[in-house]
């Protein structure tokens, strides 16, 4: 059998090994949180822009940039391009202000639909 003193010398070394992996994964998560960055920021950011069907958006506590409804005039290219990347998320049929800023590219020559699919 193993000497008292080897079989210690293993039990120590098994408990370095043990803390050391639990605080190199503890000071990781500290670092990285689940969830942030990567594809855990994409799932945070659809899961804000995503509007379910049947949910009321509170138009009279955002300001307009952060709504879904239309703007009140027709967006610049430069605008309708941030907003096709802040509304990236979130389709055309369900987003008035995505479908605004999808016309104004389309209209501007920015963007050509393909003709093979079908647009409701």
């Amino acid at each position: 059998m193993l000497d008292s003193r080897i079989f210690f010398i293993l039990v120590v070394l098994m408990v370095l090994v043990v803390t050391v992996a639990v605080s190199a994964i503890h000071l990781r998560t500290l670092h990285h949180p689940p969830g942030v960055g990567g594809a855990g920021m994409r799932r945070r950011t659809t899961a804000v822009h995503r509007i379910p069907a049947k949910k009321v958006v509170r138009h009279d506590i955002w300001p307009a940039a952060w709504t879904h409804e239309a703007p009140s005039q027709p967006f610049t290219i430069a605008e309708a391009h941030n907003e096709m990347q802040r509304h990236r998320n979130c389709g055309v049929d369900i987003c008035d202000r995505k479908a605004a800023a999808l016309r104004a590219l389309v209209e501007g020559g920015k963007v050509k639909l393909d003709s093979s699919r079908h647009r409701a």
